[in-house]
C-alpha cells in the first residue's frame, strides 16, 4: 500500500498520468522539450523508465500510421534496451547504474524520433514523401 501511494504520488506530482491511461488519447506534444524535463524530475528510477518506455510505446505507434519501416526499427531499438532493463538482475552490482543508463537510452530514442519524425523538412519534402522515401 505505501509503495502503491509513493508510484501515485510521483506520476500525479509530475503530471504524467496521462501515460498510464490506456486507450485515452494524449493530445499534448509528447515530445516537447517541457514535457520531457517534467518525466526527467521524476526521482524513482523504475518510474521513470516505465514511463519513457509507455511515450516511447505511444510514440512509436503514432509514428507507424505514416511511416512503418522506421517505425519498426525503432521498436526493434526499444526492445533491445528493455531486454537490458530486464536483464538487470544478472548483475546486481550494475543494477543502478543500468537503470540510469536505460532511462538514458530510452530518452535518447525519444529525441531521436523526434527528429527522425522531423527529418522531412530538411529534404524540403513532406512528411509522406519522406515514409515513401523510407520505403526504398
Amino acid at each position: 500500500m505505501k509503495v502503491r501511494k509513493l508510484l501515485e504520488g510521483a506520476i500525479q506530482s509530475d503530471g504524467i498520468e496521462e501515460l498510464f491511461e490506456t486507450g485515452k488519447y494524449i493530445d499534448f506534444d509528447i515530445f516537447s522539450d517541457e514535457y520531457m524535463a517534467r518525466i526527467e524530475k521524476i526521482n524513482l528510477p523504475n518510474t521513470k523508465i516505465k514511463a519513457l518506455q509507455r511515450l516511447l510505446i505511444y510514440a512509436i505507434e503514432e509514428f507507424q500510421r505514416v511511416n512503418k519501416i522506421k517505425s519498426i526499427e525503432f521498436a526493434e531499438r526499444m526492445k533491445q534496451v528493455v531486454d537490458t532493463y530486464n536483464n538487470r538482475r544478472k548483475d546486481e552490482a550494475f543494477a543502478d547504474e543500468v537503470l540510469d543508463d536505460v532511462a538514458n537510452q530510452l530518452a535518447n530514442l525519444i529525441h531521436e524520433l523526434k527528429n527522425e519524425k522531423n527529418s522531412f523538412e530538411a529534404m524540403g519534402i513532406d512528411y509522406e514523401e519522406k515514409a515513401f522515401y523510407d520505403i526504398l
